[in-house]
C-alpha cells in the first residue's frame, strides 16, 4: 500500500511575532509531524506594532528592530488587546486579503495548501475565515481543507459577533487549549471548539 501524501500546511503566527518568531516556536512541533508534513510555509501579518505590552507609545527605530506584527488592531493606535471590546479592527480586511491570496497562488500553481496552523491572534483570524467559508459562500476564497487552532479564541470586538452566532461544519478542527494559559484563558478556547462540529479538543497543562 502506497504512503499517504505529505501534507503542506499554512501558518499564522500570533500578535507581537512574526514569521521568524513564530518558526523558531514552533520547532517541536514541526518536529513532530515531519513524518506527515512536507512543508510548513509561514505568512508574516503586514502591521507594525507601536506600542509596548502596557499601551504605551514606543520610538518608530525600536518598532522597526522588534518587528512585532499584529493581523489587526483594536485601537488607532497600533495596539491590541484580545479582550478589547472594541468596533475597532484596522488592518482585518487587508490580513484576510492577505491570506486568501496566499492560498490561492498556491492552488494556482498546483500546490494548494492542506491546512492551516495558527496562533493565538492568528487563530482569532483563522475563526473568522472559517465563519466566512461556512457562511458567507468565500470557499473559494480561502482553498484549504482543515483548521488548527493553538491558543484560540473569539474576537471580543463589538463588531465580530456575528462570526460566532453560527456552528461550523465542513470544516474539521482541532484546538490546542492550555489550561495554565494566563494570557488566552482556557474557556475562551474551549468556547471557540464548542462552535466546530467536527474537532478535537486537546487540554494541557
Amino acid at each position: 500500500m502506497s504512503q499517504p501524501q505529505k501534507l503542506k500546511i499554512l501558518c499564522l503566527h500570533g500578535y507581537r511575532q512574526n514569521e521568524k518568531a513564530f518558526r523558531e516556536k514552533s520547532g517541536g512541533f514541526r518536529k513532530i509531524c515531519k513524518k506527515y508534513v512536507r512543508d510548513f510555509q509561514f505568512l508574516e501579518a503586514k502591521h507594525l506594532i507601536r506600542t509596548a505590552d502596557n499601551g504605551d507609545k514606543r520610538e518608530d527605530s525600536e518598532n522597526i528592530d522588534l518587528n512585532q506584527k499584529g493581523w489587526w488592531f483594536s485601537r488607532n493606535d497600533a495596539y491590541y488587546k484580545s479582550t478589547h471590546a472594541s468596533d475597532y479592527d484596522f488592518g482585518l480586511s487587508e490580513s484576510l486579503n492577505q491570506v486568501s491570496e496566499c492560498l490561492i497562488s498556491a492552488k494556482k500553481q498546483g500546490d494548494p495548501f492542506d491546512g492551516i496552523v495558527a496562533f493565538s491572534q492568528g487563530a482569532c483570524l483563522l475563526s473568522i475565515i472559517c465563519h466566512q467559508i461556512c457562511h458567507d459562500n468565500q470557499r473559494d476564497l480561502y482553498p484549504f481543507n482543515f483548521a488548527m487552532f493553538f491558543s484560540g479564541f473569539k474576537s471580543a470586538g463589538t463588531i465580530h459577533e456575528k462570526y460566532y452566532q453560527k456552528k461550523i461544519t465542513g470544516i474539521p478542527s482541532f484546538h490546542s487549549v492550555g489550561l495554565n494559559d494566563q494570557v488566552v484563558v482556557a474557556s475562551r478556547g474551549i468556547e471557540l471548539a464548542k462552535l466546530y462540529e467536527d474537532s478535537v479538543v486537546m487540554e494541557h497543562d
